[in-house]
């Protein structure tokens, strides 16, 4: 079976579940789930990861997916973004650690569950609207 994006992105989903870290789908991916196609070849999820997580995140990615411990902390202390890879697929999944704004905090109390495959039942959480990972600019 190949791997598409959408199949990478409940691979993570799941893994951040497991470890009981709030996450939202954005960027295009989210756009997409919302009735606006968009092209992509990465995945944005918006996450509220702390350092103490990092370790399970990377035990529950597992050898399928390259991830940094050292960058993954990082961001999680900076509260910035980093990514992690699948490694087969080269898929690109960047991870935007809430930082505390209203606009942050907003982005996952409003995530909505979207449907993604009827056999077996999947579903991603993605913002309202457009998807969206960062404010609009000014």
């Amino acid at each position: 079976m190949t791997l598409q994006i959408i199949d990478v992105a409940l691979l993570v989903a799941s893994a951040l579940d497991d470890v009981g870290i709030t996450h939202s789908i954005g960027g295009a991916l989210a756009s997409s789930f919302s009735g606006e196609a968009r092209f992509t070849q990465d995945v944005d999820i918006v996450v509220d990861l702390t350092p103490d997580q990092v370790g399970a995140l990377v035990s529950a990615l597992g050898p399928d997916f390259y991830a940094d411990v050292d960058a993954l902390q990082r961001a999680a202390r900076t509260r910035s973004s980093v990514n992690v890879i699948h490694i087969s697929t080269s898929i690109k999944v960047d991870l935007f650690v809430v930082g505390g704004s209203p606009f942050d905090q907003m982005q996952l109390l409003r995530r909505q569950r979207r449907q993604v495959a009827q056999e077996p039942d999947e579903a991603v959480l993605v913002p309202p609207g457009r998807g969206s990972v960062r404010p609009p600019m000014a």
